[in-house]
C-alpha cells in the first residue's frame, strides 16, 4: 500500500461470516517503520472489535415424569394429602412450570376428592423434585379402593416425558 506524503489511507480486513456461536474478537493492525518514511510512536497501531453475530445454540431442557401415588381415606370429614412426586432428568438453572389436570378415574370430584380443573406446580432452579397435591375426601361408605388421574398439560423450562400419573384411594371403612 502507497500513502503519498501528508496522505492517509484505509485498510479493509475482511471477516468470514460462520454459523458457530463463538466469542467476540478484535483485529489488530501494525505498522513497522522503513527506508523513507517514519512511525508515530503513539499511532503505530490500531484495533478494531469484531462482533460474532451467531446466537448460542438452544438449550436442552430437562425431561419431566410424574409418579403414581396411593393414600389411605383419613377419618370420616377430613381431608388427606395424596402428594404426586414430580422429577427432572436434570436439575434446571431456572424454575420449572409444571400445569396439571385431575381427571376421574373410579373416584368421583367433589365426593371422592376435592378436584381442581387445573393448576401449577413450580420446581424451583436448582432442584430436581416437586410435589403436586391432590386433596382426598373420607367418607363413610364401604367400597372398593378408587383412582383418579393427574395428567401434565404442559411445561415451560421442560419436555414431558411421563405426564400421567394414577393416584388410588384405599378405602378404609
Amino acid at each position: 500500500m502507497s500513502i503519498p506524503t501528508g496522505g492517509s489511507a484505509t485498510l479493509t480486513v475482511g471477516t468470514t461470516d460462520d454459523s458457530a456461536d463463538e466469542p467476540n474478537g478484535s483485529v489488530s493492525v501494525s505498522v513497522d517503520a522503513g527506508d523513507g518514511y517514519t512511525v508515530s510512536s503513539t499511532q503505530s497501531t490500531a484495533s478494531v472489535s469484531v462482533a460474532d453475530n451467531d446466537d448460542p445454540p438452544p438449550q436442552e431442557l430437562p425431561e419431566v415424569s410424574i409418579a403414581d401415588a396411593s393414600v389411605v381415606e383419613g377419618e370420616h370429614g377430613d381431608l388427606t394429602l395424596m402428594e404426586f412426586r414430580v422429577t427432572l432428568s436434570e436439575a434446571s438453572e431456572q424454575d420449572v412450570t409444571l400445569y396439571y389436570e385431575v381427571q376421574e378415574g373410579t373416584a368421583t370430584e367433589a365426593v371422592d376428592f376435592q378436584g381442581t380443573s387445573g393448576g401449577e406446580v413450580i420446581i424451583y432452579a436448582g432442584r430436581l423434585s416437586g410435589t403436586l397435591i391432590v386433596n382426598v375426601k373420607d367418607d363413610d361408605r364401604q367400597e372398593e379402593n378408587e383412582t383418579l388421574e393427574v395428567v401434565l398439560t404442559g411445561a415451560d423450562g421442560a419436555v414431558i416425558a411421563d405426564g400421567t400419573a394414577t393416584g388410588t384411594i384405599i378405602d378404609d371403612d
